[in-house]
């Protein structure tokens, strides 16, 4: 008989695709997420209204599972299984959700989706704070950068590169890959702005938790005297990318030549083509000098542009900084500013945060806050419950590997989810639940 050769049956049995998503619960529970939703969150005016949490929660645990918008939370709220052990029971369907995200039909009514925006931030903050001491990282660096996506909504802005986006400053624990803080905005807002206020927020949330901001690191968007001289008034160290402006320009210049060396990798490895070189430099509105890092390449072009006629055979790139680190070293450092850009890359693609349900700014500003909780759960979930080799695994693994166990919920003799998976992934399943449970 062909292998093919069987028919479909529709079934009521309490089965779930989501079956890893077990882990997570408790996680929640135990991290009090769900009382401080309920606690924090406005409540609905009528009686018969369900609590923020169970719209909430629906749309992180959407996203976990691979969701890209409200309609896609209605496979959870027939999912039988996921709502029991979620403990919402009755899953708010996809409209009622997309209503509380996107409701702006009045001010008053944006500015209560803002307020919830503001809380869940708080939310994050704590997430992350507890997340920080349970690593004990006690000094931490802060890797700010902003982030574009392009979308087709009408009433969009269009950003410097010349498309309709929206756009996010975000801020994330260098040694971790936590994001602490996001502010969601206009596509049209510049890069530059909104950073100093950022980094304050940041740094003072964290100094009250007893975490020490040891480092900042921030492409060229930073490179303004207002940052500068906040990180000169707090003893914080800057690793900033700097413009190549004419003041810059002419400091480079008046380096000497027997000043260049070959530039070093991190490995140890010398470069070919590139020499690294320093001079002291301060803008018309800092307080204090610092140093410019300078890390030149040589042109090798069949088409030379009119400067490399002229004899600039050069590329250079300039990193600012009050850092008593060796030139290299700062550069090496400065580089790893990299990891930033991955974890971006990892919270908008693993997490679907590159397109945007809603038809208004502050409903799709709660979708990505909310989309930045998701990601640092699970973060939370690998680095510190389930560590190993899944610890630094992409989300698209995790959600593969522990996320899309199939459960089944049996009622024999108490309820019971009976996991399909390997003997050895279901250890590991019971391990980390009870860590979870236990924390």
């Amino acid at each position: 008989m062909s292998k093919l050769n069987y028919k479909l049956e529709r079934s009521n049995d309490k089965i779930t695709p989501f079956g890893g998503i077990s882990l997570l619960i408790p996680l929640l529970d135990k991290m009090g997420i769900r009382n401080f939703l309920d606690k924090e969150l406005d409540h609905p005016g009528s009686n018969r209204g369900k609590p923020p949490s169970s719209k909430i929660i629906p749309v992180i645990l959407s996203m976990i599972c691979g969701g890209r918008s409200f309609s896609d939370i209605d496979k959870l709220s027939f999912d039988k299984v996921l709502s029991y052990i979620s403990g919402i029971e009755d899953i708010p369907d996809s409209s009622s959700i997309s209503r509380y995200f996107s409701k702006t039909e009045s001010m008053l009514d944006e500015v209560a989706v803002n307020k919830t925006i503001s809380k869940l931030g708080s939310l994050n903050y704590k997430i992350v704070k507890d997340a920080l001491k349970r690593e004990n990282l006690f000094s931490v660096t802060l890797d700010q950068d902003a982030t574009y996506a392009k979308v087709y909504k009408r009433d969009a802005k269009y950003c410097y590169k010349k498309f309709k986006a929206y756009s996010s400053m975000t801020c994330f624990i260098g040694e971790s890959g936590y994001c602490i803080d996001e502010e969601f905005r206009e596509g049209n807002v510049s890069a530059q702005v909104g950073i100093l206020e950022q980094l304050q927020r940041v740094h003072k949330y964290l100094e009250s938790c007893g975490i020490e901001v040891s480092n900042v690191r921030n492409d060229s968007a930073g490179y303004q005297s207002k940052v500068l001289n906040y990180c000169f008034d707090n003893d914080l160290t800057f690793f900033i990318g700097g413009d190549l402006d004419s003041s810059v320009r002419k400091g480079i210049n008046h380096i000497p030549s027997d000043s260049w060396k070959r530039y070093r990798n991190r490995y140890g490895d010398e470069s070919d083509n590139e020499e690294i070189a320093e001079f002291i430099h301060c803008m018309e509105n800092t307080k204090e000098s610092f140093r410019i890092i300078v890390v030149r390449k040589k042109i090798e072009s069949d088409n030379p542009t009119v400067p490399e006629l002229l004899g600039d055979k050069y590329e250079y790139r300039v990193i600012a900084t009050n850092s008593k680190l060796d030139a290299e070293k700062v550069v090496h450092f400065y580089n790893l500013r990299g990891v930033c850009e991955y974890n971006i890359k990892e919270a908008k693609y693993g997490f679907n945060l590159k397109s945007f349900p809603s038809g208004n700014l502050a409903g799709n500003g709660l979708w990505f806050k909310t989309g930045i909780l998701a990601y640092n759960l699970i973060m939370y979930l690998k680095r510190i419950i389930m560590g190993g080799v899944y610890k630094n695994k992409e989300m698209g693994s995790i959600r593969y590997q522990v996320i899309s166990i199939a459960g089944k919920l049996v009622s024999h003799g108490g309820n019971k989810l009976k996991l399909c998976c390997s003997v050895d992934m279901f250890k590991k399943m019971e391990q980390w639940r009870t860590e979870c449970l236990t924390l």
